[in-house]
């Protein structure tokens, strides 16, 4: 996660964060028309902000404004 100032666009806070899905057969990603890629994607997309969230204000930036 980055955040850029968009001021001046100088860096203020950066660091790294992902998702780890399940495990599953690719047929069984694949199938629907790839309706279970998109829920796991939507998943990911979901925590992985929840994790944003509750880190930047966790800790946020003191040159952030």
């Amino acid at each position: 996660m980055r955040l850029v100032r968009a001021a001046d666009g100088a860096t203020v806070y950066d660091e790294p964060i992902e998702f780890h899905s399940g495990t599953s057969l690719f047929v069984n990603w694949t199938s629907d028309r790839g309706a279970p890629l998109r829920r796991v994607a939507e998943t990911g997309y979901r925590e992985m902000a929840e994790q944003i969230v509750q880190r930047f204000f966790a800790n946020p930036p003191s040159s952030a404004i």
